[in-house]
Parts: C-alpha cells; sequence; structure tokens
C-alpha cells in the first residue's frame, strides 16, 4: 500500500517501507527508547538500525496514516511520558517529511530493558 499526494506538477508516490523508515528512524533516536521492536513467536526482539521498518505497521485510509509501533523502553523512564514524545514527534517528522496526515498513533510497549 502507499500514500499519494498530487499537485500541479504531478503526484508524489510514498512507498509503505519508505514511510516505515521514516518512522522507525524517528522512534529509534528517540529518549527512553532502547529500541524498535518485532514481535517474533510471542517474544520482543530488538531489531537492529537497518531492520527498524519490521517493528511499524502502517495502515493508509483516504491519505491519512494509521500507525502502530512497537518499541521496547529504557528501566526507570516514565513510559507515558515516552509514549507521547514519540508521538508528538513522528507525528511533526512525518508531516514535515511527506506532508501526509497522521490519523493515529499507538505506541505498544513489547518490554522493557535495564
Amino acid at each position: 500500500m502507499s500514500a499519494t499526494i498530487e499537485n500541479n506538477y504531478g503526484k508524489i508516490v510514498f512507498s509503505d517501507n519508505s514511510l516505515k523508515q521514516i518512522v522507525g528512524t524517528m522512534v529509534a533516536e528517540s529518549y527512553g527508547i532502547v529500541g524498535v521492536s518485532a514481535k517474533g513467536e510471542g517474544i520482543a526482539e530488538l531489531l537492529k538500525r537497518d531492520n527498524v521498518a519490521r517493528g511499524v505497521k502502517i495502515n493508509i485510509e483516504d491519505n491519512k496514516l494509521n500507525i502502530e509501533l512497537s518499541v521496547i523502553v529504557k528501566y526507570g523512564v516514565s513510559i507515558k511520558t515516552v509514549a507521547e514524545n514519540i508521538i508528538d514527534n513522528v507525528r511533526f517528522a512525518l508531516q514535515e517529511a511527506t506532508s501526509l496526515e497522521v490519523g493515529s498513533l499507538d505506541v505498544v510497549v513489547q518490554g522493557i530493558r535495564v
């Protein structure tokens, strides 16, 4: 699935993977995050920087992005504050980079690491 923006000059098509890379990279750089995770057989797997897209699910409806992020947070941080910061930062980064509107953005905490 892809998202499209049209203007007077033509159209811009954003692949699903390119959007996941933007989101995954932004999340991986956020305070309080150990990393982006992928769920494998019930166990949260910490992803390396080049695989961050696997921890991001994007559904596009009416050119609005509905995003689900799976993350692992650092022990001792306020999970609520970290999640709110991720939501704000990802929403801003996507809108700045792509001009696409974010409908919903859910943060799923898969684990906590010391």
